[in-house]
């Protein structure tokens, strides 16, 4: 059992009063006595704004029948917004507990300077607006928003981003606001450290629960982008939700199993434009993962590519069906990109495969590189979509599988191309000057007449 006194304090200096009180860890009379002996300060307020929320200011008579302003009279402002009526209530109730006025001064005539001062002081306005309201100029809302999210006023302010809001919401623990992203897992983290050791009861009785929910939420919408040390300390501030097979991979498998399951799919070699591997997919290809390493596993990709866009055509036919080119305009063989960054299409016997690192070109000359013919409209559409598609999934910049692994080992899945090629430009510009592609089309007819025998 703790001591309510205790657990007041803490939530009131530390979390959040408002949380505690929606637990019923203490009730809002526990609160006004215990308000009534501290001193004030802007904490104290916004637990005032939560105890006129639950006891209307008109019926705040303490146990010796003395109004509670009368004894906390800086207060009067929030107790007026939330209707207090310093002219018709007295400040002490009569001796049959009757909250009227008869032969009995009226709080008014004791709040008049408090009264006075708050209409006279622009800082004093500009805090009791934040906290009944959560308004004021967008710098002093900015610079408070701590204070604001406190209060429960959720206030949108210009130009901040998720994670600006998500450090005063955790702060202030209003667990049910949070913007659910990939760094709210290690703010999560870093709040339950704290609260455990500055507030262990207010923590203990209080926040915890919210934040276990919080916590489940953000391993299984996969959001945990943390390191695995850190999930170590989130497992033992949380137990039971992760699946602690994870802890044993190495670190590509870690970092692939806290991916969404479109993500490690993409990554690991399915076909995510028609499926999506489960749970159970996923947890099979990370153990072959495991099981071959890194380069076997990425010839074992590369093998089923190789197979994945030959089809069966409806009536039989004795010609070979035969890919018509084995890379792509930049020389890569099209069998080490994973099946989603490849859009292909047939005629006759001939299949012609694009890559994701050549779409926008593609689609804006609108033909096929290796005939100079144009692409059926069937085709130039999947090239859109699934340019879009990638887009949306905010998946890396096609590469070939083997270097997509390794730049998530670094954690460079999501530098640019140009980034790790720049050392290499000057080098490639120089053995290349004596020829000169301008475009996709060209190219493709160069590499026609090539095939062709033609002297060129």
């Amino acid at each position: 059992m703790y001591n309510i006194n205790i657990i007041i304090k803490e939530s009131v200096y530390n979390g959040s009063v408002f949380l505690a009180l929606e637990v019923k860890c203490f009730t809002h009379q526990d609160l006004m006595k215990w308000l009534v002996d501290e001193p004030y300060s802007e904490k104290t307020l916004i637990a005032y704004k939560a105890l006129c929320v639950g006891i209307d200011p008109n019926n705040q008579y303490m146990d010796d029948y003395i109004h509670f302003i009368i004894k906390q009279k800086n207060y009067v402002g929030i107790a007026l917004f939330y209707g207090l009526k310093v002219y018709d209530l007295p400040y002490k109730k009569n001796d049959n507990n009757s909250a009227t006025l008869n032969n009995c001064d009226p709080i008014i005539n004791f709040v008049c300077d408090e009264i006075i001062t708050l209409n006279s002081s622009s800082e004093m306005r500009q805090l009791f607006n934040l906290v009944t309201k959560g308004t004021g100029m967008v710098p002093y809302v900015q610079s408070n928003l701590l204070s604001c999210f406190l209060a429960r006023n959720f206030n949108h302010v210009p130009n901040l981003t998720e994670n600006d809001y998500n450090v005063d919401l955790v702060n202030s623990d209003w667990t049910n606001k949070f913007r659910y992203n990939k760094d709210l897992a290690k703010l999560v983290i870093n709040r339950n450290l704290l609260l455990n050791k500055i507030a262990p009861n207010y923590y203990k009785n209080v926040a915890y629960s919210f934040y276990y929910k919080v916590a489940s939420k953000l391993y299984k919408e996969k959001l945990l982008n943390i390191e695995k040390n850190d999930l170590v300390g989130f497992n033992t501030l949380f137990p039971g939700i992760i699946d602690v097979k994870i802890l044993c991979y190495n670190d590509i498998g870690y970092k692939l199993s806290l991916l969404n399951n479109e993500t490690a799919g993409y990554l690991l070699g399915f076909p995510i434009q028609t499926i999506i591997p489960n749970e159970k997919q996923i947890k099979e290809a990370l153990n072959k993962l495991m099981e071959l390493g890194k380069e076997k596993y990425c010839e074992h990709i590369k093998t089923y590519v190789n197979k994945l866009f030959v089809q069966e055509l409806p009536f039989s036919n004795d010609e070979p069906i035969k890919y018509a080119n084995t890379t792509d305009v930049m020389l890569e063989d099209i069998n080490n990109y994973v099946p989603f960054d490849i859009v292909s299409y047939q005629i006759g016997t001939h299949i012609y495969r694009f890559t994701r690192a050549e779409f926008s070109k593609l689609i804006e000359s609108k033909k096929n590189p290796w005939t100079n013919d144009w692409f059926p409209q069937s085709i130039l559409t999947e090239l859109i979509n699934r340019q879009t598609c990638a887009n949306k999934l905010e998946l890396p910049q096609a590469r070939p599988l083997t270097e997509m692994l390794e730049l998530l080992e670094t954690n460079k899945l999501y530098s640019k191309i140009e980034e790790n090629n720049e050392n290499n430009e000057n080098l490639d510009n120089d053995a290349n000057s004596d020829v000169e592609m301008r475009t996709l089309s060209e190219f493709g007819l160069l590499m026609n007449y090539m095939l062709s025998g033609v002297n060129i």
